[in-house]
């Protein structure tokens, strides 16, 4: 039986919805994807457009709006027994308790939504966000071989976005366990497919993980021009927990520089971002970067 012409309406504001998103465009995203959930009474477009709904509010730190989104996804999903969207959906929601730093709930979440999932680009997504979980827990070992498992269920999908967002973490837990070398031609792997599929978001990530191995080998210039850029990006979508990243690596930068008044500035104005969105984890580590730092300005 051919689709109705809501579902194509519903379908096509999606698409346009996500393709606007994927270039930072976030208002005109979230305008095609409430479209999409207001056209459409079917249960599958219906639970999708709330889950990006819920992904535009994440990346906006919008912690309420993204979780009543991914609740309600949830819910009709499950009512209607579609567990792979289902699954997505309370990845989405683990998704929003992982940026507020709640890494216990989103890993039960996260357990659960694998059982549910059966596709396989879905179940690269949930992996995606266990392993992402698991770095954040510092439990590196764990989160490398998770990622390294979602990048076969991306490749054998077909999804090359995801492959990108793989490769991106996998890079990223390859630095963070001091293995610079191998993350530098991994994350210039997963800058060149995420250009590939024109997302101005993850090359943006990629781009933030670049630099931080430009910084690490010394070569401040660079690794300050590669963060900045992807600065530039977050500050333009108004995703603040990225913006605190980026200006936790200019801080560390000029540091190294010998820029400590700069320095400063960054760490406290990441802390400020922090405080206003509770990320909890990010303020410890930046009270902690200014703990270092201001002795050394006072020195100076």
């Amino acid at each position: 039986m051919p689709p109705d012409y809501d579902s194509l309406t519903a379908r096509h504001e999606l698409d346009e919805g996500l393709r606007f998103e994927q270039h930072g465009v976030l208002d005109t995203a979230l305008a095609h994807y409430e479209s999409a959930a207001r056209a459409t009474t079917d249960a599958a477009l219906t639970s999708e457009a709330l889950r990006r709904q819920s992904s535009v509010y994440r990346t906006r730190c919008e912690w309420d709006l993204a979780v009543a989104c991914a609740e309600r996804a949830i819910t009709i999903a499950r009512e209607a027994r579609l567990d792979d969207l289902h699954a997505e959906a309370l990845s989405a929601l683990a998704a929003v308790h992982r940026s507020r730093g709640e890494f216990d709930d989103a890993d039960v979440m996260l357990e659960t939504a694998l059982r549910l999932a059966h596709d396989e680009r879905v179940r690269g997504i949930i992996l995606q966000n266990l392993g992402g979980v698991a770095a954040e827990k510092r439990d590196l070992d764990t989160a490398q071989h998770k990622f390294v498992e979602s990048y076969g269920c991306f490749r054998r999908s077909g999804y090359r976005r995801g492959e990108a967002f793989a490769l991106n973490n996998y890079g990223r837990a390859l630095l963070e366990g001091g293995q610079g070398a191998q993350a530098a031609r991994v994350l210039t792997q997963a800058v060149a497919i995420a250009r590939d599929v024109e997302d101005e978001e993850l090359v943006a990530l990629a781009t933030l993980n670049v630099a931080e191995t430009l910084y690490l080998v010394g070569d401040l210039t660079s690794a300050e021009a590669h963060v900045s850029q992807a600065l530039g990006y977050f500050n333009h979508t108004q995703n603040a927990w990225r913006q605190i990243e980026c200006l936790r690596l200019l801080g560390d930068i000029t540091v190294k520089a010998q820029e400590l008044a700069t320095a400063v500035q960054c760490y406290v104005r990441g802390m400020q971002l922090a405080l206003r969105i509770g990320a909890r984890q990010e303020m410890g580590i930046l009270a902690d970067c200014l703990t270092r730092v201001r002795p050394l300005l006072a020195g100076a």
